[in-house]
């Protein structure tokens, strides 16, 4: 008998609720959406990167190559008041670096890290396998070894073998 009396509530209740849903749908007034306007972009100071900035525009500034004001304001007329410059050659010295042989954190070999010696980006290590030096008298290279030392190489430095020569090329990573 309760269940049925449920029942019976629930119906009502959701008869009722639809028509409230629909008179409330059937009074509403849409309006007409209206034309959006055409953008107009700024063509001096530092580009508008999103809003809210979700870049630092002074960083992104970088990419933007910079033309004179009248083809500037020519670009602006028809959508695009800058230009973005095209990806350049990068001189990341791990571009045909054997990463799978030579450790890219000190420069030694895979092969000389001992099975508990972390590999790697996680090498442990603190001295250069190009240099010989600790990893303390690298302040010119932000204390970065091996690929990345800028010290002179001592006699017996393996690396003339990190590259790969025949693919040894300045690229885009």
């Amino acid at each position: 008998m309760a269940v049925m009396a449920d029942s019976d509530t629930d119906r009502t209740n959701r008869i009722e609720l639809r028509e409230v849903m629909q008179s409330t749908r059937n009074d509403t007034v849409v309006h007409p959406i209206p034309a959006a306007q055409a953008l107009q972009y700024p063509t001096g100071g530092v580009v508008p990167f999103g809003m809210p900035a979700p870049l630092n525009p002074e960083i992104i500034q970088g990419a933007v190559h910079h033309q004179p004001l009248v083809v500037m304001q020519a670009n602006a007329t028809v959508g695009r008041p800058w230009q973005i410059q095209r990806f350049a050659a990068t001189q990341n010295v791990l571009v045909g670096y054997r990463k799978g042989t030579w450790c890219v954190s000190c420069g030694h070999r895979k092969l000389s890290h001992i099975k508990e010696e972390s590999f790697g980006y996680k090498c442990k290590r603190d001295y250069c396998a190009r240099c010989g030096w600790l990893k303390d008298h690298h302040q010119q290279s932000n204390f970065l070894m091996g690929p990345y030392c800028t010290n002179p190489a001592k006699f017996d430095s393996p690396h003339t073998q990190w590259y790969d020569m025949e693919r040894r090329q300045v690229g885009v990573i």
